[in-house]
């Protein structure tokens, strides 16, 4: 709301966005999760902001950040709408790679080209 309590233009709610559902149906989906979209899935009969999920998600890998980031949604809201697509089959939700499973050369190597800089 603005200051004078009008709504801003444009404005989405938080419930009208996941149609009143709060809480996502998997708890495997983080800010982290990359999210693939299953090219065989039609989008017909998505809701709209499921819709714009899958639309960003088709030209590569996201993560679910990112589209939170470009659809200015609170990212608690995209775990849920992200966890319906999930469970639908039209995306697939890779957890990130944890430092422990990294090469460590590879993060040397990085750091190296950093410091390079």
């Amino acid at each position: 709301m603005t200051p004078d309590g009008r709504t801003r233009k444009g404005m989405v709610r938080s419930h009208a966005a996941t149609a009143g559902r709060a809480v996502p149906s998997r708890n495997t989906v983080d800010e982290a999760s990359l999210l693939t979209p299953n090219p065989e899935l039609s989008h017909t009969g998505l809701g709209a902001q499921a819709g714009r999920v899958m639309g960003l998600c088709t030209g590569g890998k996201l993560s679910v950040a990112e589209v939170g980031f470009y659809l200015e949604l609170p990212a608690a809201v995209v775990k849920v709408i992200v966890s319906e697509l999930v469970d639908s089959g039209h995306l697939a939700a890779q957890a990130p790679v944890r430092i422990a499973e990294t090469d460590r050369s590879l993060l040397e190597a990085v750091l190296s080209g950093l410091r390079k800089l």
